[in-house]
């Protein structure tokens, strides 16, 4: 798989997935748009402000074959991300989370304030989050996510795989695209639930 090139120091690791993964999950989008909600998929209050988008919650048990295709690709990333960091791998056992989301911004919208995904918490099945994972579904020039200690924007290349340590370390935000719709897969690999 072809490397996008960080800096080790960032923890950030990259790599790009074939374009045909990308449009099925598109695809697949588009067809299931009708099912698609704004926000957490937690049921916490929508704030456009903060989060304006349009998702999917896909289970990680989902056979749909495009999403049964990018966890493939994305277990290949994973296996890349551990042989460059190999201290995230010496940790409790871990998997991937119960839920992903399959999320469409079109312009102007997106995560629009600074966060991180492990805020110390359990989740709602009693996991904590480890790693994060994101795939841009498409090409989005003025698009990509903003890393705040990092000082880094990652551009939003179609096929572009991203993983990343979940905690305060890794604050972050979406480039918001006043232009161009974008879509992303994202979520986490948890810690089994105790």
């Amino acid at each position: 798989m072809k490397q996008h090139n960080f800096s080790l120091n960032t923890h950030i690791g990259g790599w790009y997935i074939p374009d045909k993964v990308c449009d099925n999950l598109i695809n697949y989008f588009n067809k299931n748009e009708n099912r698609a909600f704004k926000g957490s998929p937690d049921n916490e209050p929508v704030n456009l402000n903060k989060i304006d988008d349009k998702r999917l919650s896909l289970d990680r048990e989902d056979n749909t074959p495009a999403f049964k295709n990018y966890k493939k690709y994305l277990s290949k990333c994973l296996k890349l991300y551990k042989e460059k960091f190999e201290f995230a791998d010496k940790v409790p056992p871990y998997t991937l989370s119960k839920l992903t989301s399959l999320q469409k911004y079109k312009p102007s919208q997106g995560f629009k304030y600074w966060h991180f995904e492990d805020d110390g918490q359990n989740n709602n099945d009693g996991t904590r989050r480890h790693l994060v994972f994101m795939t841009y579904l498409n090409d989005v020039d003025d698009g990509g996510t903003n890393f705040l200690y990092q000082n880094i924007t990652i551009p939003a290349k179609k096929g572009l795989t991203i993983l990343w340590p979940s905690h305060w370390t890794h604050t972050h935000k979406g480039h918001i695209s006043n232009t161009k719709t974008k879509y992303i897969i994202t979520g986490w690999f948890d810690f089994y639930a105790s």
